[in-house]
């Protein structure tokens, strides 16, 4: 037979000289009991309070020392019922209650909380008489900087030691789900795919006709120009030109200016056009005069069509694309353009400077700066243009060398096979894979040593001995 536990009452502890009776669970009690202190407890709201449980005598107050716990003199906190972390007041002649707690909790000016004051008090509850007028709690913009200072100093020191502030994770397991990563040319910053979207997108009525793009790219020693249309399978690349195929015509210096991207547009140019037997057809502009020039359609065939494709670069005025474009252009392509942005282009008068341009696509930019150079610095013009004095080359004579160069050009467009003879054995980065018979036999080699020089070791021991 289980015994049931007796039901818990609840019992009213009443000290007047600490304040208003306090109800606390406690252990089981009798029923008389608890009659009795609830008695006491109406007694002592209506005023009337049975003996020994009102207010005592002043002068007998003062003369009895005080708990640093309450009010209470010596003798009475002996009999005194109220909690040690309850008790307290200022004024025993009079009726104390305690803050109760209500509404949101608020963070306390001097730290800890609005219900339970500062963070020394350990959770004490604030008592105040019926006399006393509670102090409003000031509104965090209210604060002095002072007050704002120590209420997060106490955010601060009331996390334990080593403990990890919680991060509410934004991305759900939904969204990683759902996440889709971007194409791997665009995560390496490589290609602009909303601009080759409409360089490669082609007409349905048109079926599987290519869509040719003229492409342009620089790097610090090389211009390279290609001819490429987009399949399903990858890009094809139908022609290619570099500039480190000028010093065969003639250019041995000076590969990655204004006028080196004009020869290797020129370039590739006629080497599509003789690819299509197109060249005799359409010669393009012969003679450079930096004018803008647009080939006009035969009446047998229509000329060879591409859009310009120049990848990340910024569309300046008188970037070095547009030398390869002026030069594809003379050269015969039909490359849908616009003036605006060749070198020479004058914003305010809305046209193009013929001069400016002839001047850049056969090197008078360069060859200015060789004359400045050497008048104010001649040691860094030696410097920088080595190479330029090495072969002869002067400022006087660098028209001269691009016309040569253009007319090399059109005589022969056609790529010349390497004569580079291939590597005999290539380089390798990494170890070569060995079969199973050969890692064995290494195995067996190494183990072969170490026996060696171990019987060694005991025969020199063996010596000193």
């Amino acid at each position: 037979m289980v015994q049931s536990e007796p039901p818990t009452t609840w019992s009213v502890a009443v000290t007047a000289h600490c304040g208003a009776g306090t109800a606390r669970r406690t252990q089981p009690a009798s029923s008389a009991a608890s009659r009795d202190g609830i008695a006491i407890a109406i007694a002592i709201a209506n005023g009337d309070p049975p003996e020994g449980h009102g207010t005592e005598d002043e002068s007998r107050r003062n003369e009895q020392p005080l708990s640093p716990l309450c009010n209470c003199s010596m003798q009475q906190r002996a009999s005194c019922s109220r909690p040690p972390a309850s008790r307290g007041g200022k004024k025993q002649n009079e009726t104390q209650f305690m803050g109760l707690r209500s509404g949101p909790k608020e963070a306390h000016p001097f730290g800890g909380d609005s219900h339970r004051g500062p963070a020394s008090s350990q959770a004490r509850p604030r008592v105040y008489t019926s006399a006393t007028t509670l102090p409003p709690i000031p509104s965090p913009s209210a604060r002095s900087p002072a007050r704002a200072a120590a209420a997060a100093s106490f955010r601060r020191s009331s996390l334990p030691a080593g403990a990890m502030v919680y991060i509410k994770n934004q991305k759900t397991r939904a969204y990683s789900k759902r996440f889709q990563v971007k194409f791997k040319r665009r995560r390496q910053g490589k290609t602009d795919y909303r601009a080759r979207l409409r360089l490669t997108n082609q007409d349905k009525n048109k079926y599987n006709t290519p869509k040719y793009r003229f492409v342009v790219r620089f790097t610090n020693k090389d211009v390279t120009a290609q001819i490429v249309y987009a399949t399903i399978a990858g890009d094809i690349v139908m022609a290619a030109a570099y500039s480190h195929e000028l010093p065969r015509y003639g250019l041995e210096v000076g590969l990655t200016n204004y006028a080196a991207a004009y020869c290797t547009g020129l370039l590739l140019a006629r080497r599509v056009l003789k690819n299509r037997d197109l060249d005799e057809e359409y010669e393009g502009n012969v003679e450079a005069t930096g004018e803008d020039f647009s080939v006009e359609p035969s009446d047998e065939r229509r000329p060879f069509r591409a859009l310009l494709d120049v990848g990340l670069i910024r569309t300046t005025t008188g970037n070095r694309v547009f030398g390869a474009l002026k030069g594809a252009l003379d050269g015969g392509l039909d490359i849908p353009h616009s003036d605006k942005r060749f070198a020479g282009f004058k914003k305010d008068e809305k046209s193009l400077d013929a001069e400016i341009h002839r001047k850049y696509i056969f090197g008078g930019h360069v060859a200015d700066y060789m004359r400045s150079l050497a008048d104010e610095e001649p040691e860094k013009f030696q410097t920088h243009f080595s190479e330029y004095i090495k072969r002869g080359i002067s400022a006087d004579d660098m028209e001269a060398v691009y016309k040569k160069v253009h007319a090399a050009i059109r005589a022969d467009p056609t790529m010349a096979k390497s004569t580079k003879a291939p590597p005999k054995t290539h380089k390798r980065y990494n170890p070569k894979k060995l079969t199973y018979e050969q890692r064995k036999a290494s195995l067996v080699e190494r183990l072969n040593a170490l026996n060696n020089s171990a019987g060694a070791a005991d025969d020199d021991e063996d010596d000193d001995e």
